[in-house]
């Protein structure tokens, strides 16, 4: 009685987690829908000495809301330092 065990070589047992639709509609929930401000409108055009809205260029803006929109889940929502 001559055998031969082989290995083989099944992969892993764990699941590959699914994206399901509710944790798909979190992750839109909570990312940007205007990363690049096409439809971005100024609120207002103070030009006072206390505010300067009309100042605040849109670059400014644009980084601000990348740093703010980061992580797109809820969870990985954290305070940064700077702010």
């Amino acid at each position: 009685m001559n055998t031969t065990v082989g290995l083989i070589n099944t992969g892993s047992r764990k699941k590959k987690p699914e994206v399901s639709i509710r944790n798909r509609l979190k992750r839109q929930r909570y990312s940007d829908t205007d990363p690049n401000l096409r439809r971005f409108q100024r609120p207002c055009n103070h030009n006072t000495n206390s505010l300067k809205c009309s100042l605040v260029k849109i670059s400014d803006i644009k980084n601000a809301r990348k740093k703010f929109y980061e992580e797109s889940a809820k969870s990985d929502l954290k305070v940064k330092k700077g702010w």
